[in-house]
């Protein structure tokens, strides 16, 4: 096989990587079985190349005439401008590549031939106003085809401005939208008013996702005729109040500074998630007239960002319903208080995730306080992430397994989640052997010790 398949027109290529698992061809001294695959129907084979990505796709043309074309059918396309966050804008190419991805999405669009297309994801680096037009087309091309899972993820580096993509009402005129299950939004500016028309036009719309949008002032979600179970709202920066009441919301997630958020009527809520400045206000404010906290059963609260002392909280409310918690901690935030005050609130936990931001070796300990008077005896299991091995970690390890006679097993993983860093593996190596170390001696009766 080439180095490089191309799929061609009279006008233009697409060019696609050599695969990682090239095809074999047959020899004269090989016997070449019978290629059953092929002869398979067609709807079987699109639903076979809708599960590809799009060079794998696309690849496949080159395996037989019947292959050929099979790739313009595909019911889910993902098409990405770049592999990695960061991008050089001052680098002279940044504006061709830009225009050559743009052609690149015109022209795989243009020869899309498939009636419907259950998913579509757009991902480009929005550096100014100029492609508006060329977006405009992709959504109305999304709508066209009666999508029913759509992302536009427009976020770049700093760099950029903030730049968002701005989502009008104009544009979604003229379509059935009713296909539409899923809509995330990221770097999409889109008003209140807009996102009520799809909540109003999208009777089938089950997840809603809206991050960094600038122009996101008052909203409410209300009503038990709609569908909605997912709500995401991250870093809408300008967010004033939210109401959600009488909603058949099973899961939210919000990430953003302070603001007046009300839940109410809300039945089927059973996972939330809070960070940044509102992730403080949970925790500070006893969750007063937070009801709804009481029927959760997964919660997450990140704390990172969280630069401020945190060192004091109230009495929580028994959480009774919480079977999972999550934590993002950082050094300035009282990892002990607040692990005692949680686990003392929530009698029928068993499973625990805290997540380490910003700790080193220099990392002070804490205070020690006392363990609760009474041992949580349904915790089973308890992980710890980007755990360096530091003397304020390995306290926090310690005193979590002494409150949890009943623990059965305790999962350490020393790496950092962000795969785009690399790491030094003596220190990880370094990192497993202090927690071994540690911890082995520690471990209460029956409980199990995996270190990734």
């Amino acid at each position: 096989m080439e180095n490089t398949i191309a799929l061609a027109d009279k006008r233009r290529r697409i060019i696609v990587p050599p695969s990682k698992t090239p095809l074999i061809k047959c020899g004269k001294a090989q016997s070449c079985t019978e290629d059953r695959i092929s002869n398979l129907p067609d709807e079987v084979l699109v639903s076979i190349v809708s599960r590809l990505k799009f060079e794998q796709a696309a690849s496949t043309s080159v395996l037989s005439r019947r292959w050929r074309d099979l790739w313009r059918f595909s019911r889910n396309l993902k098409l990405k401008f770049r592999d990695g966050l960061w991008l050089d804008f001052e680098d002279e190419s940044f504006g061709l590549r830009c225009r050559e991805f743009i052609d690149w999405v015109n022209y795989i669009l243009k020869s899309h031939r498939g009636e419907t297309i259950d998913g579509l994801s757009f991902e480009f680096c929005l550096d100014d106003k100029s492609f508006k037009s060329d977006i405009d087309s992709w959504i109305s091309f999304a709508f066209q085809k009666r999508v029913k899972k759509l992302k536009l993820n427009f976020a770049c580096n700093w760099t950029n401005g903030g730049l968002g993509y701005p989502l009008t009402a104009d544009i979604l005129h003229g379509y059935r939208l009713d296909s539409l299950t899923s809509l995330y939004l990221w770097h999409v500016d889109v008003t209140e008013e807009v996102l009520y028309y799809f909540l109003s036009v999208c009777p089938s719309l089950e997840e809603l996702s809206t991050i960094h949008n600038m122009c996101l002032v008052n909203f409410s979600v209300s009503g038990p005729s709609l569908k909605l179970r997912h709500l995401e709202i991250q870093d809408a920066w300008y967010l004033e109040k939210l109401d959600i009441c009488d909603s058949n919301l099973v899961s939210f997630k919000y990430t953003g500074e302070k603001t007046s958020i009300s839940l109410k009527d809300t039945p089927l809520l059973v996972k939330a998630s809070f960070g940044l400045g509102y992730a403080c206000t949970i925790v500070q404010n006893s969750i007063h007239g937070s009801s709804y906290l009481q029927q959760l059963e997964t919660l997450v609260l990140d704390f990172r960002c969280q630069y401020k002392k945190l060192r004091r909280f109230p009495n929580f409310p028994k959480l009774r319903n919480l079977r999972q918690l999550e934590l993002v901690l950082t050094p300035s935030v009282s990892r002990l208080v607040l692990c005692g005050c949680l686990l003392r609130a929530s009698p029928l936990l068993t499973r625990l995730k805290i997540e380490f931001r910003d700790f080193k070796d220099s990392t002070r300990e804490e205070t020690e306080v006392r363990r609760p008077k009474q041992p949580h005896k349904c915790l089973k299991i308890i992980g710890l992430i980007t755990m360096v091995g530091c003397k304020a970690q390995l306290q926090i390890a310690s005193y979590l397994l002494g409150s949890a006679p009943s623990l059965g097993k305790i999962i350490i993983d020393p790496r950092v989640q962000n795969k785009r860093i690399r790491e030094d593996s003596d220190k990880l190596q370094t990192a497993r052997n202090r927690v071994r170390q540690h911890l082995e001696t520690r471990l209460p009766v029956g409980t199990e010790l995996v270190v990734l």
